[in-house]
């Protein structure tokens, strides 16, 4: 299904490189000169200066391995193009023995070529030219693995007239040859009976351009069954899946433009998603969860409170397809995937920030937040840096909200608890913090309460009660002593948002004395708002569940948040009769 949806979504591009070539960057150009009767060869350093950028081209490449690792058709490393062994130093018999069968296997395919086409005048050059590659002499600095281009009096040698079509019938050869399973039947992939292929030759990339990994990084294949054990029957590579040549080249090539489109994948540190659809869209998409635009989150907003009539008309037929792919010794692994009509993943989009937007008190608007902030929120929180230790943050917690944003599903079980523990640790809230709690209370079902984006007057659970009670103990202590050191919170949160009935005895009587030092009526404005909470508890309960100090932590917050918008207010308001009261000038 994932190789069928990607040759469709592969056809439709017009972007991908030749079949059995990729974008590779040059480093070295081997330029010869047959105008004088015998071939010159020079060496030409491509290499970029500090902001540059690289020299790229469409050269022939698949994967390859092993002792006897086959040459790729003109552009290839140094080792197989100019037999180096060894980079700025006398090679030892090992290397120069490598760098010869290296050598030797890049000229004999150079040689199938001439006699494949012998009407190809750049082919016949390039084969007798190459005759003194081994013998030209080299920087110090060039590498064996460094990349090297041909050029034929200005013609560069991979693009001759029948380059493309001899290296396709090549890598097709190779594919076809490695197992003797191989042979004529039905593709899987476009259900067309063609020449099938025993191994993909053409790989997904590895690395920090292609799919990211903690190790090995590398050439990677979607199927890959090169011991009997791993298929049915006793078969190897490709028995049990018959793919020809074309759909496995496009598969891949498919994947490696959608992991080099920055709008078109996300990434994590050992996996990494694409997505694309059946129909080009405008819309972010995906793109918007790492930076959410005010508009283009209204418009999905939007979209959850306009049902639409369930007609021919209004069908959206277009679909949406995302795949989450991590690689193991050269495998790939598909962690997720995802096929579903594109309203359903828009509508789930909808609500990813419909679930976590929090209330800016500062600027009186409901906000929705990057999904790389609410990752980092999992983090520890270094008080003296002040920022999140990115390295503490919960292995695939990224990963886990990317699944939940697409799916609508609640996001991993298990960060409620390092979330709790995170917070007791370092006694941090921000806004990020609280949209990640409040995703995590909105989209857990057994977790009690509604949780609003803004103080929530109707709510009565003891968890929400007693965090909106400690934040009025704050604000009391804050107002009758503003330059305190040691706020309530900084003090007593840890252990009030588990075991409440311990402090809150004590934060009463504090709470008395300070409202003493307030004085007037603003003392008893204070108090009232504190009894008034305090009174819908039967009792301070002696501790909370996980689940109550979760919402704790939300009715801190939006008290907090309530009480700082109403002083905003007061003071907005405030200015606004002074200046209506000012005398205007004659």
């Amino acid at each position: 299904m994932i190789l069928q949806r990607l040759v469709e979504h592969g056809r439709t591009r017009s972007d991908l490189p030749l079949a059995y070539h990729r974008v590779r960057a040059v480093q070295w150009l081997a330029t010869v000169d047959t105008n004088s009767g015998n071939p010159v060869v020079t060496i030409t350093d491509l290499r970029p200066a500090k902001g540059e950028k690289r020299r790229e081209v469409n050269a022939p490449y698949v994967g390859r391995s092993g002792v006897k690792a086959p040459a790729y058709l003109a552009v290839d490393k140094a080792e197989y193009v100019l037999a180096l062994g060894a980079p700025g130093r006398a090679s030892t018999a090992r290397e120069t023995e490598k760098a010869a069968r290296a050598h030797a296997a890049y000229r004999e395919l150079l040689n199938e070529w001439t006699e494949a086409e012998p009407h190809d005048e750049t082919a016949q050059l390039v084969a007798a030219a190459a005759a003194q590659f081994s013998t030209v002499d080299v920087p110090a600095d060039m590498k064996p693995t460094d990349v090297v281009a041909v050029v034929i009096d200005d013609t560069w040698a991979h693009e001759a007239p029948t380059a493309a079509a001899f290296w396709t019938r090549t890598a097709e050869a190779r594919a076809s040859g490695q197992t003797a399973e191989s042979g004529h039947g039905v593709c899987l992939v476009c259900g067309e009976a063609k020449q099938l292929v025993g191994v993909l030759v053409t790989t997904v990339k590895g690395g920090p351009t292609g799919i990211p990994s903690t190790g090995k990084t590398g050439d990677n294949r979607f199927i890959t069954n090169n011991e009997p054990a791993f298929a049915r029957n006793g078969g190897s590579q490709l028995t049990n899946t018959p793919i020809c040549g074309a759909c496995g080249d496009l598969s891949a090539t498919t994947v490696n433009a959608l992991l080099a489109d920055r709008e078109h994948s996300l990434k994590g540190p050992d996996w990494a998603l694409v997505w694309w659809t059946r129909e080009p869209v405008t819309d972010a998409l995906l793109g918007g969860l790492d930076d959410p635009e005010p508009g283009e989150v209204a418009s999905l907003l939007g979209r959850l409170n306009k049902p639409t009539a369930a007609t021919a008309a209004t069908v959206d037929t277009n679909a949406f397809f995302a795949a989450t792919l991590a690689v193991n010794a050269g495998r790939i692994i598909v962690r997720d995937w995802l096929d579903v009509s594109l309203p359903v993943v828009q509508d789930n989009l909808a609500r990813w920030f419909a679930d976590h937007q929090t209330f800016d008190p500062w600027t009186g608007q409901t906000v929705a937040h990057p999904l790389w902030r609410l990752t980092l929120a999992g983090a520890r929180y270094d008080r003296r840096g002040g920022r999140y230790v990115e390295q503490t943050t919960p292995h695939n917690l990224r990963m886990g909200l990317l699944h939940a944003a697409l799916h609508g599903t609640p996001p991993p079980a298990s960060l409620l608890p390092v979330f709790l523990q995170r917070v007791r640790g370092d006694q941090h809230m921000d806004g990020y913090r609280l949209a990640l709690l409040r995703l995590l209370l909105t989209r857990t079902p057994h977790l009690e309460g509604t949780a609003l984006p803004q103080l929530n007057t109707e709510a009565i659970d003891p968890g929400y009660l007693c965090g909106r009670a400690f934040a009025l103990f704050e604000d009391i202590q804050r107002t009758a002593l503003p330059n305190v050191n040691a706020t309530v919170s900084a003090r007593f949160r840890g252990t009030a948002m588990t075991s409440p009935g311990t402090v809150f005895p004590g934060l009463w009587n504090n709470a008395g004395n300070h409202l003493k030092r307030i004085g007037g009526g603003l003392a008893e404005i204070k108090e009232a708002r504190l009894r008034d909470i305090l009174g819908l508890l039967d009792d301070v309960p002696a501790f909370l569940t996980m689940a109550q100090q979760a919402r704790f932590l939300l009715g801190f917050e939006h008290q907090r948040a309530a009480d700082i918008a109403a002083r905003r207010a007061a003071s907005a308001a405030k200015a606004a009769r002074e200046a209506a009261d000012a005398p205007t000038a004659a």
